[in-house]
């Protein structure tokens, strides 16, 4: 008789920041966070994984390293900020320009919505999630004030509260998931299910640990 199955849905986006993890691999770009990329729909061209893991890799662990993988968005001032991704030659802008190939004159088809989900695998506390449920829900054409406008959001301390609460209550693993990820399913439930712009900070319904 086989392994005893079940009908219950397996949500590849739970496994975005564990696959293939290593001890001490924070500051490199792996194989394997390019394929977990894939985990929450976003696959990544052959020119870029060249580009990224060998052309531009000693760059991107460089800068990498200019950032701490244990900063927090929401404990960071205005001055740490703007030191680590706020200015056009903080660490965070300088990464996100070579992993957009800004720099080159053909591009890698490295998308917004794909670089944020790349930073966000290597520094989950930190970076959040760009797509257009994110823009829907925050009323941004683009993610050009996408950091700014969460860091700002995420001073609020009652939304961190309830970030928090939602984590403690809905996620089994919650101490490998960023109140980030949490807030990023909130968005995307909200505007899968209400498909109108989300007010924050948002309600605790919902059951988050479907895709977290």
């Amino acid at each position: 008789m086989g392994p005893e199955t079940t009908s219950l849905p397996v949500f590849s986006g739970s496994r975005f920041d564990s696959f293939g993890r290593v001890d001490g691999d924070q500051d490199t770009v792996t194989p394997a966070d390019l394929l977990s990329l894939a985990f929450l729909s976003v696959e990544v061209s052959a020119e870029a994984v060249i580009g990224i893991l060998e052309q531009s890799g000693p760059q991107i662990e460089a800068l990498l390293r200019q950032v701490p993988s244990d900063l927090a968005l929401h404990t960071m001032d205005n001055a740490a900020f703007e030191q680590v991704l706020g200015a056009s030659d903080s660490p965070g802008r300088m990464l996100w320009d070579i992993l957009r190939a800004h720099h080159l004159p053909v591009s890698w088809g490295m998308g917004e919505t794909r670089v944020s989900k790349l930073l966000a695998r290597k520094r989950p506390h930190l970076i959040p999630i760009w797509d257009s449920h994110v823009g829907q829900a925050l009323d941004l054409p683009h993610s050009g004030e996408h950091w700014i406008v969460m860091h700002s959001l995420l001073q609020d301390p009652e939304l961190i509260e309830r970030l928090e609460r939602l984590r403690h209550s809905a996620i089994a693993d919650r101490a490998n998931v960023s109140l980030l990820r949490v807030f990023d399913v909130l968005v995307w439930h909200a505007q899968k299910y209400s498909g109108g712009p989300t007010t924050w900070p948002a309600s605790d319904s919902g059951d988050a640990s479907r895709t977290v």
